[in-house]
């Protein structure tokens, strides 16, 4: 009986953290990108302070690529 209930709280645990996971790059993808498309980077130091400075588009670039291949590595 405890074997039992172990392994099912141990998948319960793992679908748990993957499930928020997921939800996290969903978030991730979802405000990043959506500022990125609008063409409003800007709204980035809404929820990162400081993140986006205008002229870095280097740095900027890195950010974008980092917070993307964070989000889809999530899944």
């Amino acid at each position: 009986m405890s074997a039992m209930l172990l392994r099912a709280t141990s998948v319960l645990l793992v679908v748990t953290v993957w499930a928020s996971a997921g939800l996290f790059g969903l978030y991730i993808l979802a405000f990043y990108a959506a500022a990125l498309y609008r063409n409003s980077v800007e709204k980035w130091n809404e929820v990162v302070p400081g993140l986006y400075q205008q002229g870095s588009a280097a740095a900027t670039t890195g950010m974008g690529l980092h917070f993307a291949m964070g989000a889809l590595s999530s899944f």
